[in-house]
């Protein structure tokens, strides 16, 4: 079954773990209430040094791995005037060999249920993890 063709109003999105250390491990995101315009989403990041307890960075779901970047990439929710879209940005340092995320983006947001050529999978770390995205 296609993504675009699934209502996104009753389903709530996943992150699952796909390959890597974590793999079978998954996150639900939310979609936007009537209020929201936005989500707060969730935040991939980690460093075995960052701390947690503090987590100035906001970060929801960590990775201890001393090439990741403090906050990695972002998933979260956005509501425009006739769609709610799902979102992936890349917060990663790009000065960083193993920075970025393995789908090509543009400096822009991008809706990875929306646009049929762009895989929803993707990879952190020079491919070392690997996440899907799909609908529950």
């Amino acid at each position: 079954m296609n993504f675009n063709n699934i209502d996104k109003g009753i389903l709530d999105p996943i992150l699952k773990c796909i390959q890597g250390d974590y793999t079978g491990r998954f996150i639900q995101f939310d979609n936007c209430t009537s209020k929201q315009n936005e989500t707060t989403g969730i935040i991939i990041g980690g460093k075995p040094e960052y701390d947690l307890k503090k987590n100035e960075k906001k970060i929801n779901l960590f990775i201890q791995d001393p090439t990741i970047d403090e906050s990695h990439v972002r998933f979260f929710c956005r509501k425009y005037k006739n769609q709610t879209l799902f979102i992936v940005k890349d917060l990663s340092n790009h000065n960083n060999f193993n920075s970025g995320v393995h789908v090509q983006l543009p400096s822009s947001d991008v809706d990875l249920l929306t646009y049929d050529y762009l895989d929803r999978e993707f990879t952190i770390l020079n491919r070392k993890y690997k996440f899907v995205i799909s609908k529950v």
